[in-house]
């Protein structure tokens, strides 16, 4: 359901947020962490840069850190990677759905839309920290 890149952010996040008592965490570490290639890795960290979730310095100590990870919310990660279709898109992909010019699945689609939405944006990073046992 979500991209391959939208998983790594995730996954990206709840690494750093799991070692926020450290400084920068090196771009190799996170990419070799969350099984990733570093380049594409590199990538997704840049977008959670420009969506102000990592700030990110360089050099022999820089890297990436996270930001307010307790406000991070799952769909915030979505959106920064993936774009609003997933929470607010037609099903089919189709620019003119709605209610007044709906799609063959559009009024299927809006309750699992709205429970998915619901989904993603009440749980944090923070949480997924806290309740995570697989090892990231």
């Amino acid at each position: 359901m979500l991209s391959k890149a939208c998983q790594y952010a995730i996954k990206s996040l709840i690494y750093l947020a799991k070692h926020n008592d450290r400084a920068y965490i090196p771009l190799s570490e996170i990419s070799k962490n969350i099984n990733s290639p570093e380049a594409f890795t590199s990538k997704i960290l840049q977008k959670l840069v420009s969506a102000k979730m990592v700030i990110s310095t360089k050099g022999s100590r820089g890297g990436f850190q996270i930001i307010n990870h307790e406000k991070i919310l799952l769909g915030d990660i979505v959106e920064a990677i993936d774009g609003s279709n997933l929470s607010e898109g037609c099903f089919l992909g189709l620019p003119e759905c709605s209610c007044q010019n709906p799609c063959p699945v559009h009024f299927k689609y809006v309750e699992l839309k709205n429970k998915l939405n619901t989904f993603l944006f009440q749980i944090s990073i923070d949480e997924l920290v806290d309740i995570g046992s697989m090892v990231i």
